[in-house]
């Protein structure tokens, strides 16, 4: 390692101390996120502190999907990508002359209705999650071996991919903005480098051209959209002894193999089927989330040992969080009833001079419970829990911040539970709470 990269890896773990978990401290993991400010400020010293700054939000989503917890990131074979044959899932074979892994997969497979229209945003974002993981642990573990920096190179092969509106919607909507932000620069920079898009066809290539505009300035570094005549480009870039022949090197075939990914049947759509669990919409909390806004429903929880029940669906895509402050405001008085059945919580009780104002929350000062995820709950609902094992205010946000001139329609429901382990496990049904309380309380900020 450079002297220069040494000195700022050593500065970088000093500052943030405590906060770096032991299995995800080392010096290469490091490294690449220093090298990931330098080519984001294009200078080639003094990018220590915008390293920090995002390596400080990676570790709270670390906290937030507890990745470091034992057991908490199942093993890739029992990864529902994998398991279920959710999505293709390609070969990893080393390619020792760079110390970095060809990560080749088949995309022909790949059911972009079906998983749309089968599986929560959230969880193929969990799941993916997951998969990164694996990747990271697959260079650490060949770094602790050769002391040398390593990472993927990544081959996505789009021949005889069928043109599918959803997947235009995919790309056009965000969630493909999002997939790239989150995975190549937020969360994972410089551990899956460069990315070659290979055999893409021309109606796939116009989408990306379109999204590329809200994409950092760099990605034409980290991302090539090549068509049927990649060979040349990946010759020149990559040493073609550690390319296979397919892909114009001179390596044999033998080790590129995809598991490919099953049609979903139209009757594993989620709405192919009548859900009793889930509320009406004329019983959910009818939301309205302005462009280039977010909308913020703080809930306080006066007790510990209770869980937020959510569900809502959305009529375009929005991002989702939810955060967590220890401040605790006295419950605000609603009706009688309402402060019968759930006194120890108040719905966005938020008053002048004790709590926030809408001009000052920062989530960045905030625990995160649930990471800010861009979820399509269109097709599939969202559903999930919020453990309140502390006592403070939880802070369900809806961000439509990335839409220039549409605003979003969230259809929301709540369900407050008291002592989880004892509820009744045949029992899914969400109980009536003052959802016009929650409404009348709410607030947006930019």
């Amino acid at each position: 390692m450079e002297r220069k990269y040494a000195n700022a890896v050593a500065e970088l773990r000093k500052r943030l101390g405590e906060l770096l978990p032991k299995n995800y401290d080392t010096d290469f993991n490091l490294l690449r996120w220093l090298i990931n400010a330098e080519k984001l400020t294009g200078q080639k010293t003094n990018n220590v502190d915008l390293a920090e700054k995002q390596l400080r939000n990676h570790l709270r989503l670390r906290a937030a999907m507890k990745l470091d917890e034992p057991g908490a990131v199942p093993p890739m074979a029992e990864n529902p990508l994998q398991k279920d044959r959710l999505i293709p899932i390609g070969s990893t074979p080393l390619m020792p002359g760079t110390n970095k892994f060809l990560w080749w997969t088949d995309y022909k497979t790949l059911d972009m209705q079906g998983l749309m229209k089968s599986v929560k945003s959230s969880d193929m974002l969990l799941y993916h999650f997951w998969l990164y993981e694996h990747l990271l642990k697959l260079v650490n573990d060949q770094e602790r071996k050769t002391g040398q920096m390593s990472g993927h190179v990544c081959v996505v092969d789009m021949n005889d991919y069928d043109f599918n509106p959803l997947t235009l919607l995919f790309f056009n909507s965000g969630q493909m903005t999002h997939y790239i932000n989150v995975f190549h620069y937020e969360h994972y920079p410089q551990l899956v480098y460069p990315i070659y898009a290979i055999n893409v066809p021309k109606w796939l290539y116009l989408a990306y051209k379109m999204i590329k505009v809200l994409l950092p300035k760099d990605i034409n570094d980290r991302v090539r959209i090549l068509d049927h005549n990649f060979r040349h480009t990946m010759r020149n870039e990559i040493d073609p002894k550690e390319l296979p022949i397919s892909l114009g090197g001179d390596m044999p075939d033998d080790h590129l193999k995809t598991i490919p990914a099953r049609k979903l049947s139209p009757d594993e759509y989620y709405l192919a089927h009548e859900h009793e669990e889930d509320p009406p919409l004329d019983h959910c909390l009818h939301l309205q989330v302005n462009a280039r806004r977010r909308r913020f429903l703080p809930v306080e929880c006066h007790s510990a040992d209770m869980v937020i029940e959510y569900f809502f669906t959305s009529d375009a895509e929005l991002n989702f969080a939810v955060f967590f402050d220890p401040a605790i405001v006295e419950p605000h008085k609603t009706d009688q009833n309402d402060r019968n059945r759930h006194s120890i919580f108040s719905f966005g009780a938020w008053k002048q001079n004790q709590h926030h104002s809408p001009n000052e929350i920062d989530t960045d000062q905030m625990v995160m419970i649930k990471p800010p995820f861009c979820v399509g709950a269109r097709y599939a609902p969202e559903r999930g829990v919020v453990p309140c094992d502390r006592p403070g205010t939880y802070y369900f946000v809806f961000c439509n911040k990335h839409c220039w001139m549409t605003r979003r329609n969230v259809y929301l429901h709540l369900n407050l539970v008291e002592n989880p382990e004892e509820k009744n496990n045949n029992d899914n049904s969400f109980k009536q709470v003052n959802l016009k309380s929650i409404a009348a309380r709410s607030f947006s900020t930019n």
